[in-house]
């Protein structure tokens, strides 16, 4: 997901009702705006982390466009991790060549 796409997502999420309702979800949106907008290594992970966490404390009753947009954002992480595991596997193959 695209810088720009994720904080349009972002920001349609702290206008609707259910979140300028609730403080909690309101923080972690904000929090997860501001780590998107300075380029912070892992933000949509951090989000993604935070979201669940609210799941599970609120015993997984949250309005519908939360829980949409966590399953929305919930394949960023792998693909962050996917990356890595790539270079990692190039690397060890261009040191096993020596």
């Amino acid at each position: 997901m695209k810088k720009e796409e994720l904080l349009k997502s972002i920001d349609e999420m702290l206008s609707s009702d259910e979140i300028i309702c609730n403080n909690v979800l309101q923080s972690i949106f904000l929090k997860a705006k501001d780590s998107v907008q300075s380029d912070e290594y892992g933000a949509v992970s951090g989000l993604s982390n935070d979201l669940s966490m609210y799941l599970m404390t609120n015993r997984f009753l949250a309005p519908k466009k939360v829980i949409e947009f966590a399953g929305m954002i919930a394949k960023e992480p792998h693909k962050e991790r996917g990356k890595g595991a790539f270079l990692k596997m190039l690397a060890m193959s261009l040191v096993g060549m020596k």
